[in-house]
Formats: C-alpha cells, structure tokens, sequence
C-alpha cells in the first residue's frame, strides 16, 4: 500500500509539473510537441484516476492508443466536413451529402467508443470501465478549466493578452 500512495505521489507531482511547463509557455513550442504535452498529461490523468497496475497499464495502453488513433481520424474527418460545409455556396444536394457523411461519422464514433470500453472489460474490470467511460471528458473539462485560470492570472482574459 505505501508503494501505491508514492506512486500516486510522483503521478501527480509529475502531473503538476506538467500542467505548469503546459501553461507556463504557450507560443513557445510547436502545436506537435503541445499536442504530447497533452497526450501525456491525459495518460498520467487516467492512470492516476482508474489507479492502475502495472499489469492493467501494460495490457491496457495498447488498447487505447489504438482506440485514440482511431478517433482521432474520424475526428479530423468530421472537422473537415464540417469546415467544408461552412464555406457556403453549397447546393441542397451537397448539404445532404455532408449530413449523411457526419451521421455515418457518429455511428462509426459512437460504435468506436462501445468497441473500445468492451475491449477493456477483460484488463480492468467493470468498476474501472464505468470510470474510464467519462474520464475523457473530465481530463477536458480541467484542462480547459486549467487554461482559463492560467490566462486569468496572466491578466489578458479570455485571449491570455493585454493589448
């Protein structure tokens, strides 16, 4: 049990650090590298919330990174058209075709999401799936949560700057 609580210790020590190295520099770095900052933060932030063991991680992670490449695809799909239809100028003909191409795009995430947590179910257990369901959304919440203090504390506001 001691190793466990130091463990969770250096987890969230490591987390903090990460959350000001995040904030602490903004336009100092290239999206790319912000993105890992990121990804690495919602790893720790995971880990430390399902308390999970080494064991779990091991068979764990490889599930998710394929689970978060693959929804990350379809997000950047359903961005696009998104994007595309916002350009205007379109006949109804287009419009109903990004329509359909947005749903099938949600059933696929949908389908994606409920693929992904029954896939987990043999390395974590039902307690830890029912946690990991809405840990993505929380990670979001505080990080954008996390921001907002930041850029409040900086004095700019909602953009971070004073002009």
């Amino acid at each position: 049990m001691k190793n466990f609580t130091m463990m969770k210790w250096i987890v969230l020590t490591l987390l903090s650090l990460s959350w000001m190295q995040l904030s602490a520099q903004p336009g100092d770095f290239p999206d790319e590298k912000r993105r890992e900052k990121i990804d690495a933060l919602k790893r720790a932030y995971i880990s430390d919330k399902l308390e999970l063991t080494v064991a779990e991680a091991e068979k764990f992670w490889p599930v998710y990174n394929e689970f978060d490449q693959k929804k990350t695809e379809i997000k950047k799909a359903i961005n696009k058209s998104y994007k595309s239809v916002k350009e205007g100028g379109k006949t109804e003909k287009e419009v109903t075709q990004s329509i359909d191409f947005l749903t099938a795009k949600r059933k696929e995430e949908a389908e994606l999401d409920a693929k992904f947590l029954k896939d987990c179910l043999p390395i974590l257990g039902p307690d830890k799936v029912v946690r990991l369901a809405g840990l993505q959304k929380e990670f979001q919440k505080e990080l954008v949560q996390k921001i907002k203090e930041r850029r409040q504390q900086r004095g700019g506001g909602p953009g971070g700057r004073r002009y």
